[in-house]
């Protein structure tokens, strides 16, 4: 706690500092981690990136981080609802409590609400890269939603996902095929290991849990591209899709 101004130097740094501070934190040269730690602050938290300069903010009420030269963010977040925004480095963002939004951006990432409580909603999208999401493990009420934008991100390792309520959301301009905002029609889903119909998209192997989409379905000008493993042996179905 306190107001640090902290500077990497040269070299490949990791610079620690808590969201219950006022602190100035510049990298330097190299290939620079900032580590922050929220537990108990009474408001979530909300970063900010642009990952072309590397520079941000992290803001908690009236307490903000301001960092620059950082290339890989590791932040825990609060009991509260927090806002988490990855770069394009390997960052590692957890959610801890409440109804959380975590974005991991480019790289590949390590996205968690493990420690999520009540009946907070929260949002998981990996981006770009091989991520690790890993959804609420305590909480038998609230809803994880693991977010795709396209169907070229990279395959992700999807953790701790409850079929009876969690959801895979996808975007319909993203991915095309047909998709429509709303619901995935159960003719569009299949398990197995390939599409049957042109009209199937979404081919889950409950075996292995790998989860594919297919462009055309059954057709042959569209090579199916594997969008995640789903860990636990997860029986998924249709009504676990959201079109937006």
């Amino acid at each position: 706690m306190g107001d640090d101004t902290l500077n990497g130097g040269a070299g490949d740094d990791t610079l620690s500092v808590s969201a219950y501070s006022n602190s100035l934190v510049d990298g330097g040269t190299g290939n620079d981690d900032l580590s922050v730690y929220s537990g108990y602050t009474q408001v979530g938290i909300v970063t900010t990136l642009d990952s072309t300069t590397t520079n941000g903010t992290i803001t908690s009420g009236n307490y903000q981080i301001s960092f620059q030269n950082i290339e890989r963010l590791e932040i825990t977040g609060t009991f509260n609802s927090d806002s988490l925004l990855g770069g394009n480095g390997n960052d590692s963002l957890n959610g801890y409590g409440g109804g959380d939004t975590i974005k991991g951006g480019a790289g590949d990432d390590t996205l968690s609400v493990e420690f999520s409580e009540y009946s907070n909603d929260n949002l998981l999208i990996g981006g770009d890269g091989n991520d690790v999401l890993t959804g609420d493990s305590i909480n038998s009420i609230s809803v994880d939603t693991f977010a795709y934008n396209n169907y070229t991100e990279g395959v992700d390792t999807i953790n701790k996902f409850d079929s009876s309520q969690d959801l895979i959301q996808v975007s319909a301009n993203g991915f095309g095929g047909g998709l429509i905002a709303g619901s995935l029609s159960q003719s569009q889903f299949v398990l197995g290991t390939a599409a049957t119909t042109s009209d199937q998209r979404f081919v889950y192997d409950n075996t292995t849990g790998a989860l594919y989409f297919d462009l055309d379905g059954s057709g042959s000008g569209f090579t199916q591209r594997q969008l995640a493993t789903i860990t636990g042996g997860v029986s998924l179905s249709a009504s676990n899709f959201t079109i937006v």
